[in-house]
């Protein structure tokens, strides 16, 4: 439950679907590294859909998967480009295992410490753009070593890779639990690359929250509600691109009726627990459809958790991109 508000259905249902989701990656991360590659463990990087993103210079050049990337990380960037452009950027606010860590973060801030942090506006309005600084640094690097470059600064491997060997993963997830204390969702809205790919394709996505102008009273309360700081009161419809379609906005109304998700003006609403469960259903579905086809191949380990992942999978999995791209 978001500090400071009323539990309902939704929210409840979002708070389950993060843990699962955390619970999830946090047992993919430990079972790596218990059992390792050789015993069928693929590395946490094979379930990250970004890991597409960085293999993409490799790829179009020809060269196949970069180490610990397969057709894995395709499927689930595939999955999570339907699901976007179906039902908004919902994948963030419902399924990320980073995002709900940093919604406990909030959490744990206001039982112990009180109000975030509220960054100035103006400040606010030129760090959102951090995220494609972010971005374009990794996909450069990574062209340019044909490797996991960002693996070494990702937060969120470091957090579930569960491995410390080094002061930079401990920097790392220090740094994110501070800034996640002091800013609400400081990772999500000012350093995350895969939440600015996401919130540009939600921006065009079919699916919406929409303000009723003539049954607003412009009380303010969705904005100030929304952890994403978007200025809902003032909008028709919200296509901004750090939207996560988390409904607490929604939730924050007096005025049921006022705000509605729909893919049109004058669409039919679509309750927030439905789009959950939507948002649910539909990711899954397209992994589990991907998998029975055989598209889904984890890419090779690394070598460093007794994870000798043969290299015949992973020459199964270049095999998949055509080498004429």
């Amino acid at each position: 439950m978001r500090p400071g508000r009323r539990s309902t259905r939704p929210r409840y249902l979002r708070r389950i679907v993060q843990l699962g989701m955390v619970a999830l990656i946090a047992y993919i991360g430990v079972r790596h590294q218990v059992v390792g590659g050789s015993g069928g463990a693929a590395p946490l990087d094979s379930f990250c859909p970004f890991g597409a993103i960085e293999s993409l210079p490799s790829l179009l050049g020809g060269m196949g998967f970069i180490s610990k990337v397969g057709t894995s990380n395709l499927v689930l960037l595939g999955s999570l480009g339907i699901v976007t452009l179906a039902l908004g950027a919902s994948f963030c606010g419902w399924l990320c295992p980073f995002g709900a860590i940093q919604d406990l973060l909030a959490w744990i801030r206001f039982k112990t410490i009180g109000r975030a942090y509220v960054i100035p506006k103006r400040v606010h309005n030129v760090l959102k753009y951090g995220r494609w600084l972010v971005l374009g640094v990794i996909v450069y690097m990574s062209g340019r070593y044909l490797s996991l470059w960002f693996a070494d600064y990702d937060p969120f491997r470091a957090l579930f890779h569960f491995k410390f060997e080094s002061w930079i993963p401990i920097a790392l997830v220090a740094g994110t639990v501070l800034g996640g204390l002091l800013v609400e969702r400081f990772w999500c809205l000012y350093l995350c690359p895969l939440g600015a790919l996401t919130g540009a394709v939600g921006v065009f996505g079919f699916t919406k929250v929409r303000r009723d102008g003539e049954g607003c009273t412009d009380c303010s309360l969705c904005s100030r509600a929304c952890p994403s700081r978007i200025q809902v009161h003032r909008l028709t419809a919200v296509a901004d691109e750090h939207c996560t379609m988390c409904m607490e906005c929604m939730d924050s109304c007096p005025r049921p009726g006022t705000l509605k998700v729909s893919t049109g003006a004058d669409g039919e609403s679509l309750r927030p627990i439905a789009l959950g469960i939507a948002t649910i259903a539909l990711f899954f579905a397209l992994i589990g459809t991907a998998y029975s086809m055989g598209w889904w191949l984890p890419g090779a380990g690394c070598g460093g958790c007794a994870e000798v992942v043969p290299s015949a999978v992973h020459a199964a999995a270049a095999t998949i991109v055509a080498p004429d791209i």
